[in-house]
């Protein structure tokens, strides 16, 4: 018996070596997940750009007020009257104004007003001192074709101006049914130039523009007001 113990545990040793040896070895653990970088998290985490948004539709501007006819108008002598602006008694309410004619610029009488004065030249062709005596010979010419009574017709649009008054831009009908613009631009003494508008009659501005545009070719090929200074050009 004392001699079989010995064998027994060696036997048995043997036994168990054999078992961890033919055992496969344990798979390693996967490694640790890991964060991922803020700026690559921010990214993906990101929505998708929205689609460019269109272009804001541009507003329209503003509706004119209803043309308004003021019959049976006289024209006011004032110091600052010229050929394209000047005062008006309308025997109504506001009895009085200050009208500024749409379409059509005169030159300036005002020497102050050197700036306009040399625009207003340019568009003649003349010389500064010749717009200013143009300047004058239109505000004698409205004057007296304002002579009988009026009819103005207006949308009571603000012209800004030097006046208490204010002014407001208007279109002037004469005792005998002529367009005062079409009589400036007629003879010479207006350009075409400044605030458009569609007309009282349902004319649109280009139109009417048109039209001043034949009244000016004509002047020019007559030589009437201030295109008389052109004659050598």
């Amino acid at each position: 018996m004392r001699r079989a113990l010995p064998v027994f545990l060696a036997l048995a040793i043997a036994a168990a070596a054999a078992f961890w040896i033919a055992k496969p070895p344990r798979a390693a653990p996967p490694p640790a997940k890991t964060a991922l970088p803020e700026l690559a998290l921010a990214e993906a985490e990101e929505p998708p750009a929205e689609a460019p948004q269109a272009a804001p539709t541009p507003k329209k501007a503003p509706a004119g007020k209803p043309w308004q006819k003021i019959e049976g108008c006289t024209w006011k002598a004032d110091r600052w009257n010229d050929g394209d602006s000047f005062h008006v008694l309308t025997g109504s309410e506001p009895p009085e104004i200050v009208a500024r004619l749409y379409f059509v610029d005169t030159p300036e009488a005002e020497t102050a007003y050197r700036d306009r004065i040399a625009e207003q030249a340019e568009y003649f062709g003349i010389t500064k001192e010749q717009a200013v005596e143009l300047a004058h010979e239109a505000a004698a010419f409205t004057a007296k074709q304002l002579a009988a009574p009026f009819t103005v017709w207006t949308r009571w649009r603000s012209a800004l101006g030097r006046s208490a008054l204010g002014r407001n831009y208007c279109v002037i009908i004469t005792a005998d049914g002529r367009d005062l613009n079409e009589l400036l631009v007629e003879n010479g003494l207006a350009r075409i130039y400044g605030t458009k508008t569609a007309l009282f009659d349902g004319r649109d501005s280009k139109k009417y523009v048109a039209r001043l545009a034949e009244l000016e070719a004509k002047a020019k090929a007559e030589k009437r007001g201030g295109w008389r200074f052109t004659e050598g050009q």
